[in-house]
């Protein structure tokens, strides 16, 4: 009885009306993710929203192409022929993809490049296999061919290293991910093992993606979005932005001043690295002056690093303009950023000089963005550049504060100088003094002496 229940269930989902269920329980399942997914995008908080997107969009496009050719291939036999292998190929590309997204949430070169290669072989055996189901005969069931077991043991393989992967790398919310997988696991397993129906779709398999596939509404929720401003942590922004603009304006000191600016300048374009920098010099080395770090609250101390790791940023410092690399150009700049912040940097670039009233240019602002992948707007230029330029103003007056500062230096030099001039002279006035009050004493006295003379000696001198 209870076999006979297990067989009907099996077999429902295999053929029609069973089968239109399953594809829209997994079309629903993959389409109630993504409005989370999108959430995350539109924020800018995540860069792995964008990732989920992409990942649930391919899911739920190959599901879609799934159910658009078992509906024409009641018009079409060669459809009809070609469906066991669309079914098998589109089961083990959503396997890969479900993959990618649970085990690399954010940018991973070798994640991603596995996954293409996966893909790639997918593709090429689609299309091998299909070729080889066309010369069978159409009687033919294709549960239990052998071009089946190949892609249920290529299915199995994928979902056991994608446990073992899951289990050594522990995303966040990795444990969903392992439960969907155990789930796949299962299904595929009995499917192996327990005798299988006549037909050309295993219904194993597919209970056991109906079961997992509602896991997937999951996926967004692993990830915590960060509270609004206005609802937490708004005074403790508000607070550090005081202290840097009252940094910026009290200190003569030029490394305090830089570590405002980039504060200041992160925080309104919510950027999250911002560094000053100078042109490259004689030597094609470029001086970082400071930096900030919006995510983790810390400052960026000084370094000096050769401008061929920044070749295009180089080049827009020395010229003095603006610049905008999109993360997607592959362009080396970012990548020598990596090195010289010794951290993963996969969003966009912006920067903007600096300009003196001369016209010269002697810093910059560069922005970052390798936590949110940030993609920066046309506004977001405009408004580095009316930054860069209300800096100009602060600069003008900083260098104009240091040249009064180094003058007012120099005078009380002078004046220190001319007071130990006056106290050396008024030391020889006191020495002159006693010498006079020496000489007045020496002569009183030898004319007292003259006075008291004796007579005789006068007589005497008369004669």
């Amino acid at each position: 009885m209870d076999g006979s229940f297990y067989e009907q269930i099996i077999i429902l989902l295999a053929v029609p009306p069973g089968n239109l269920v399953y594809h829209l329980v997994l079309a629903f399942s993959i389409a109630g993710a993504l409005p989370g997914a999108i959430n995350l995008w539109q924020r800018g908080v995540l860069a792995e929203g964008r990732r989920m997107v992409i990942g649930l969009s391919m899911l739920l496009l190959a599901q879609f192409v799934l159910i658009i050719t078992a509906g024409f291939a009641r018009f079409f036999p060669t459809l009809g022929i070609w469906l066991p292998i669309l079914d098998r190929a589109t089961s083990t590309f959503n396997l890969i993809i479900i993959g990618w997204l649970w085990i690399f949430p954010q940018k991973s070169r070798q994640g991603d490049s596995a996954a293409t290669i996966l893909s790639l072989i997918v593709l090429i055996s689609t299309v091998g296999s299909g070729l080889w189901w066309l010369n069978q005969s159409v009687e033919s069931n294709f549960n239990g061919s052998s071009v089946d077991l190949l892609w249920t043991g290529f299915s199995l393989l994928i979902t056991l290293g994608a446990i073992v992967i899951l289990t050594f790398r522990r995303p966040e919310g990795y444990g969903i991910g392992l439960g969907m997988f155990t789930l796949f696991f299962l299904g595929q397993l009995v499917y192996l093992i327990s005798p299988l129906p006549l037909g050309d779709f295993p219904g194993i398999i597919r209970l056991s993606q109906i079961a997992a596939y509602p896991l997937l509404l999951t996926l967004p929720t692993r990830f915590s979005l960060p509270v609004p401003a206005e609802k937490s942590g708004a005074h403790s922004e508000y607070i550090e932005i005081f202290q840097n603009l009252e940094t910026l304006f009290s200190t003569s000191k030029p490394m305090e001043q830089c570590q405002a600016i980039t504060g200041l300048a992160s925080a309104a374009l919510n950027a999250d690295i911002c560094l000053m920098i100078s042109p490259p010099d004689a030597k094609n080395h470029i001086t970082l002056h400071c930096g900030y770090d919006l995510v983790r609250k810390e400052k960026i101390g000084t370094a000096t690093f050769d401008s061929k790791l920044v070749p295009v940023l180089s080049e827009s410092l020395r010229q003095g303009r603006p610049l905008h690399l999109p993360a997607e150009g592959n362009i080396p700049d970012l990548a020598g950023f990596e090195k010289i912040l010794n951290i993963t940097i996969s969003g966009s670039l912006l920067a903007t000089p600096i300009l003196a009233k001369s016209g010269d240019s002697d810093r910059a602002l560069v922005l970052l963005s390798p936590y949110s992948e940030r993609a920066w707007t046309a506004a977001d230029q405009n408004y580095l550049a009316d930054v860069a330029d209300s800096l100009t103003e602060i600069f003008d007056y900083q260098k104009k504060r240091l040249s009064l500062n180094t003058q007012l230096a120099q005078s009380n030099k002078t004046i220190e100088s001319i007071q130990a001039e006056n106290i050396q002279l008024n030391a020889e006035i006191a020495d002159l003094n006693t010498s006079y009050r020496k000489s007045i004493q020496k002569i009183q006295q030898l004319t007292h002496q003259l006075e008291n003379v004796s007579p005789t000696g006068k007589e005497e001198q008369a004669k």
